[in-house]
């Protein structure tokens, strides 16, 4: 290791993602006293946010804290913090660890990521391309659960929960004890499968809700949508080996049900302009930010297809996103399938 490096580097935190959740990340870090660096790609959006001392782009409102900086020197970042949460959209995820791996030293690094999906070109888990990139060895943990970026950036009471191999309790039990709050409520599990599968498949369940608000279908469908896309959940989970009861946790259950019910969720108001008629680049838009859900259906329909699963409302989604079938024809198609046992 770089003798340089200082003894305080190992309790700072770099936040890799200055989008919307990036930095409501970063901003709740520095106000537990961690020193924490926010990186952007772009160094003009670092600029305007080193002088305005906000991000104007995605959280206008927050203003940040004093021991938050911000940065796009990934190599100087990498340097100075041992600790890396990456907070970017699934289709940058790898791209990032490219440009991090040059930096990265093995044996004292420690990655977070609090990213939802999975790697568009391949289809594979973000786990499973750490664990290629970087060894089985390095401490490395996943943040997920049930978090709007503009609440949790102002401070109202969340639950997230922090996801890492038994091996990894250290990391675990450092990540709690720096930013677990009455506000901000740390939760952990050792299903990193479980919880990266649900903080992926909510934001295509979350397509669904909106376009069936879209099409005025009612609230009596939206609840029953959101239970058999449930049920999907459960079915897939079964198939790739997670816990049932991390997907009945706070980064299953809880994240489907706050991605599919409130219109904060950029995927559901995504599916709710495509309900109401906009086309995808008008949809698209009018979001004005990434909207993984429309990355993710082609992964989730794939792993369906590769364990031999009927999953009938991620397929539907997926028609749609193909442009197979317009949303009120995915929709009829669903309401028209046959009768069968609930379980």
């Amino acid at each position: 290791m770089d003798k340089s490096l200082s003894s305080t580097s190992a309790s700072s935190m770099a936040v890799l993602g200055a989008g919307s959740w990036g930095t409501a990340l970063a901003i709740h870090f520095a106000k537990q006293d961690v020193p924490t660096v926010l990186w952007a790609h772009r160094a003009s959006h670092v600029k305007s946010m080193a002088v305005d001392r906000c991000n104007k782009r995605f959280l206008e409102e927050v203003p940040f804290p004093k021991l938050l900086t911000v940065s796009d020197d990934i190599a100087s970042i990498c340097k100075a913090n041992r600790d890396l949460c990456i907070v970017v959209p699934s289709i940058a995820f790898v791209d990032v660890l490219t440009l991090i791996k040059p930096h990265i030293n093995n044996k004292w690094h420690r990655i977070y990521w609090a990213t939802k999906g999975f790697d568009k070109q391949s289809g594979r888990w973000f786990i499973d391309i750490l664990n290629d990139e970087f060894g089985v060895d390095m401490p490395k943990g996943l943040i997920s659960g049930p978090t709007f970026a503009k609440e949790v950036a102002l401070g109202l009471p969340c639950a997230i929960t922090v996801s890492a191999d038994a091996c990894n309790q250290n990391l675990i039990d450092d990540f709690v004890s720096r930013f677990h709050t009455p506000y901000f409520r740390v939760y952990y599990n050792h299903d990193m499968l479980g919880t990266e599968l649900g903080g992926a498949l909510k934001n295509v369940l979350a397509l669904a809700c909106g376009m069936i608000d879209g099409l005025g279908l009612g609230s009596n469908a939206q609840a029953a949508f959101i239970t058999r896309g449930f049920s999907e959940l459960l079915r897939l989970g079964k198939a790739v080996g997670t816990q049932e009861k991390t997907l009945l946790g706070l980064t299953g259950l809880g994240d489907l049900i706050l991605t599919c019910t409130d219109n904060k969720s950029r995927n559901r108001r995504f599916g709710l302009y495509l309900g109401q008629g906009d086309d995808f680049e008008t949809a698209k838009q009018k979001v004005g930010q990434v909207v993984e859900g429309v990355e993710t259906v082609y992964s989730i329909q794939r792993l369906a297809k590769d364990y031999n699963l009927e999953c009938p409302i991620v397929a539907g989604i997926h028609s749609v996103i193909t442009e197979e079938h317009s949303v009120a024809e995915a929709m009829q198609l669903l309401l028209m399938r046959r009768p069968k046992e609930e379980f």
